[in-house]
């Protein structure tokens, strides 16, 4: 490779499959992913009669310039072989590097339909100073771990709790807005009340008094949860950047061996 172009290490998971299907077969196919970038391909495993696949699965491919795209294709296993389900490609110059990136790729089969979408998660490495550690990776054979089924259950619950934070967080927007309009109203019938003293006075000051509590009550469950949240997101970023560090350790013990 050019002297310019440092080596860096790409990291992909090919995490599922969305309404992965061939418009020229019937019934549900039993896909597989094959990634190439430059001349390294890996597979991902096959699963069995569904048109939305979860994988999970980890691969790593030296990387040496961004001028080099990722490749995905999807097939079919079948008695007689593999049919072609469609392919897609991902352009890596447009993602920045030492951070990770969810990026779904549309698949089109060869007569250019649409056949589903692949979600996958990147990681490219920094460049000139993760050289050594891409050296090392380019002797293997390539590597291929499961992923943790325990950290992806807490990545999928924490994206569900993410999800229903947003929603709690809109209804209080809404409730906010209807409790203010209330209170608009409320202090139009205090005004032709006479000001206050009546029947009608006194149960708007009751009403106000309950919307108030169940006001301050839901902000402070909201923000216990937020904060709960960020929590629990540090700490899942603080382990991933450990766990990337201790690969980074092997790696140098493996070179210097």
């Amino acid at each position: 490779h050019a002297p310019h172009e440092p080596m860096s290490v790409l990291n992909v998971r090919v995490v599922r499959g969305q309404g992965l299907k061939d418009a020229d077969l019937v019934g549900a196919p039993d896909p597989f992913v094959v990634l190439s970038h430059g001349t390294q391909t890996f597979q991902t495993q096959q699963k069995r009669n569904t048109v939305d696949p979860d994988w999970n699965e980890d691969f790593e491919f030296l990387h040496m310039n961004d001028t080099q795209p990722l490749f995905v294709k999807v097939f079919d296993k079948d008695i007689a072989g593999k049919d072609s389900m469609g392919q897609g490609v991902v352009h890596l110059g447009q993602y920045s590097r030492m951070v990770w990136h969810d990026v779904a790729v549309p698949i089109v089969d060869s007569k250019n339909r649409p056949a589903g979408v692949l979600d996958l998660q990147l990681f490219l490495s920094g460049g000139a100073h993760t050289a050594g550690r891409a050296l090392f990776s380019s002797t293997q054979a390539g590597s291929h771990a499961q992923a943790s089924p325990q950290f992806d259950a807490q990545r999928a619950d924490l994206q569900r709790r993410e999800q229903a934070l947003q929603q709690r967080a809109q209804e209080l927007e809404q409730w906010q807005r209807n409790k203010h309009e209330w209170e608009a109203r409320m202090s139009e019938r205090d005004a032709q009340d006479g000001g206050g003293g009546g029947e009608f006075s006194a149960r708007l000051d009751t009403y106000r008094a309950q919307w108030e509590q169940e006001m301050r009550e839901k902000e402070l469950n909201w923000q216990h949860q937020l904060t709960a949240l960020q929590a629990t997101l540090a700490e899942e970023q603080g382990n991933r950047e450990r766990q990337l560090r201790e690969k980074d350790e092997h790696w140098q013990r493996q070179l210097a061996s």
